[in-house]
């Protein structure tokens, strides 16, 4: 199907969700990028890897999205070892500053898709915190 792919790549990355990922070069010379099967991890590794990549092919010289550093407006769990984006809302109303929130009650799971509609960012953790309380810092990677 795909031909000689010599030059395509599988690896586990320390990431959450967003495990599998896969690169390589067609021998017709286009780029291959493999994403994880669940939506989540999907939406994830086109944003971490393949969208950064893609804007770089085109000269463009900004090539992540905008991140700001919220409060959390309550405590989840992250995994051990490896970094976590987590599908996130975030809280705008009132006077008080702004702050995020997981945007599924079900936690990270890469299958979790509903969460994707409600998120207008991942929440970055990274790979040595297993747990966010309410009132810590984090990276918060603006989508939408």
């Amino acid at each position: 199907m795909l031909g000689d792919v010599a030059s395509i790549s599988f690896v586990a990355v320390a990431m959450q969700p967003g495990r599998p990922q896969g690169f390589g070069i067609l021998p017709t010379g286009a780029l291959f990028f493999g994403l994880p099967g669940n939506p989540v991890s999907s939406a994830v590794s086109f944003e971490a890897f393949i969208r950064p990549a893609l804007l770089a092919l085109q000269g463009r010289s900004a090539l992540h999205r905008p991140i700001l550093r919220l409060t959390a407006a309550e405590g989840w769990s992250a995994p051990p070892g490896r970094r976590q984006y987590l599908p996130a809302a975030i809280d705008r109303g009132g006077p008080a500053p702004w702050r995020v929130r997981p945007a599924t009650a079900g936690g990270s799971a890469s299958h979790l898709a509903g969460g994707l509609a409600r998120a207008e960012a991942y929440a970055i953790v990274p790979a040595g915190i297993e747990r966010v309380e309410a009132g810590d810092g984090v990276d918060v990677m603006l989508v939408s």
